[in-house]
């Protein structure tokens, strides 16, 4: 679930970044629901066998501003 959001460098409890309403407590399938399938996902590559790491997933949206939300274990953590 989203833990953290920021726009523009300030934390804030909701975002229409994409469009749609996206809140903390949002989980990767809610945002793909409220903003749509993303242009491109970028997932962090790891090592085999290291379950102490961090899983980052990227969602890119070509909106108007583009938009990029971070997951960190499938919990969204923030934008770009």
């Amino acid at each position: 679930k989203a833990i953290n959001i920021s726009v523009n460098g300030i934390g804030v409890g909701a975002t229409t970044i994409c469009g749609a309403a996206v809140s903390l407590g949002a989980t990767r399938d809610q945002v793909k629901k409220a903003c749509g399938d993303p242009s491109i996902i970028n997932k962090q590559n790891t090592e085999s066998g290291i379950a102490d790491k961090d899983i980052i997933v990227e969602y890119s949206y070509k909106s108007n501003p583009p938009a990029t939300l971070v997951f960190t274990n499938g919990v969204l953590t923030g934008t770009k």
